[in-house]
């Protein structure tokens, strides 16, 4: 074998056993390695893919630290029961407990879908910063507005649910929720939506006064009171007492019929309005919808009241009171819930809105031994009453039933402090996670 054949041989040795192992180039930092599959210089010998070996360029190391390789914004991985996002400086990363573990693609916490469409809402609302809101707030589900006590505007995200057959969903979204006093009135529904915990403080007031309804009441369909002569209740957990007009020679004369009960709990929709000719009826009480990724507690001096309306004038019917869905892995209810129904309107009295305790808005009675007797709203325990007409001398509107509350959580079960007072229709479901 001559020399230059020998050498020949050598080079072409030598080189093959670089190409294999990538470790021919020396490097004292990353812009050192041009190959771009192998982009990384193991300064130290560090790490796996070079061997022990020091300063040779390599593929990226899969146990690199973050502050050394990086990683891509937003990207997200889940073990054990801690999510890592990548933040958006692609050199750090911001780690959570997933209250219920990952989820089997290791990409995410596990979590559940929840009830009317708010599974996006749920989404976003990792997204956002914490809101807590002081005492005195108002919101307004029409146009979005959040005020304090002074009328100043408090920032807290929304995005609107649309449905069919239902008035739509103002879902407000946040990390977490803290609220201390909220008044929510207009035309859309209510909802609170986080990924942690959704704590209630004070009077968070979703309910009717006499004619004027509730967030997300129902104005029409079978479960709003029919109206002849007088006017039926609005139905919702039960159908709304019917109303009753004068007795005469061909004896007593049906009234409107209340409307009917209600079975379903989507769409999201609150109490139905009382049978009127005059929209004067009692409105229904508000739709409201909470859900949390971890935890919901109404602390004891929590009340969400929910109450039908008053019937507004003689002889119309009562509101029913409305819906309140909760949805998260645990929930302690220590204060009250109130969805009690309207009083239909007799006598010439104002017909009083749902209580906020567990006894009946009781109808107004007039003549000899209360002949003529409006019907009553009802209770969780008592449902609501016919109007009531013995003599030729007035009409009675009939009462608007108890609304309707749904608590899902993991195990179907909810924890009740002993400052709890629960006035409505009350269904457990098990969520089923994903």
């Amino acid at each position: 074998m001559g020399v230059n054949t020998y050498l020949g041989l050598v080079l072409f040795m030598t080189a093959t056993s670089a190409a294999c192992t990538k470790t021919v180039n020396e490097c004292n930092s990353d812009s050192d390695c041009k190959d771009l599959a192998y982009p990384f210089c193991d300064v130290n010998g560090a790490f796996g893919p070079s061997g022990g070996a020091k300063n040779v360029c390599t593929i990226i190391p899969p146990e690199c630290p973050i502050e050394r390789c990086g990683c891509s914004p937003g990207a997200t991985t889940c073990a054990g029961s801690t999510l890592t996002v990548c933040n958006t400086d692609g050199k750090s990363t911001t780690a959570t407990t997933c209250s219920l573990g990952c989820a089997s693609s290791m990409e995410r916490c596990q979590s559940f879908t929840p009830l009317n469409g708010l599974g996006a809402a749920l989404l976003a609302a990792a997204t956002k910063p914490p809101v807590t809101l002081p005492a005195s707030v108002t919101i307004d589900t029409t146009t979005g507005i959040v005020k304090d006590g002074s009328g100043a505007a408090v920032p807290f995200d929304s995005i609107v649910i649309t449905q069919t057959g239902a008035p739509d969903i103002r879902a407000y979204i946040a990390q977490s929720v803290d609220m201390s006093g909220v008044v929510v009135t207009g035309s859309k529904a209510v909802a609170f939506v986080a990924t942690g915990d959704i704590t209630l403080h004070g009077l968070v007031d979703i309910s009717a006064n006499s004619s004027a309804a509730g967030a997300g009441a129902m104005e029409t369909g079978s479960c709003t009171g029919s109206v002849a002569t007088t006017g039926g209740g609005g139905g919702n957990a039960t159908d709304g007492g019917n109303g009753a007009v004068s007795k005469d020679i061909s004896g007593v004369i049906p009234g409107g019929a209340g409307g009917k009960a209600v079975m379903n709990y989507e769409p999201l929709f609150g109490g139905c309005r009382g049978g009127s000719s005059s929209a004067i009826g009692g409105a229904g009480g508000g739709a409201l919808q909470m859900d949390s990724g971890t935890r919901i507690t109404l602390d004891a001096s929590a009340m969400v009241d929910a109450g039908g309306g008053g019937a507004g004038g003689d002889a119309m019917g009562g509101g029913a009171g409305g819906t309140i869905i909760v949805e998260s892995p645990v929930v302690a209810i220590n204060g009250a819930v109130v969805a009690n129904g309207g009083a239909g309107g007799a006598c010439g009295t104002t017909a009083p809105d749902g209580t906020r305790t567990t006894s009946p808005a009781f109808g107004s009675s007039c003549g000899t031994n209360g002949a003529t007797h409006a019907g009553s709203g009802g209770t969780r325990t008592t449902p609501p009453t016919t109007g009531l007409t013995l003599t030729p001398v007035g009409d009675a509107g009939g009462g608007g039933s108890v609304g309707r509350l749904l608590v899902r959580t993991l195990d179907g079960s909810y924890s009740a402090g002993g400052a709890s007072l629960i006035s409505a229709a009350v269904v457990t479901q098990q969520l089923q996670l994903e």
